[in-house]
């Protein structure tokens, strides 16, 4: 049997290439993706007080990719989705 500190540390790797993976493409965001992100978080998000916060930071930001590339290092319910729809928009 896996000693489960292996197997943690293993997933731990993984999850930080595919965040690694996630921040150049957040990166690369446009200001319509930006605004897509945003809006489709507004009608799926589960927290509504967290999607209006980031809404209302991103509006603030004058470097808006970096409010959503720092959404990976607080993983969450709202980073989740953030990297969900990011996934199909760009595909």
């Amino acid at each position: 049997m896996a000693d489960i500190t292996k197997v943690r540390a293993a997933a731990d790797m993984v999850k930080a290439r595919l965040n690694e993976k996630m921040k150049t493409e957040i990166e690369a965001l446009t200001s319509a993706d930006i605004n897509e992100v945003v809006s489709l978080l507004e009608n799926t998000g589960i927290n509504r007080a967290e999607v209006q916060n980031l809404k209302a930071e991103i509006a603030r930001a004058t470097n808006k990719n970096q409010v959503i590339v720092r959404l990976l290092d607080a993983p969450g319910v709202l980073c989740e989705q953030v990297k969900s729809i990011i996934g199909k928009i760009k595909k």
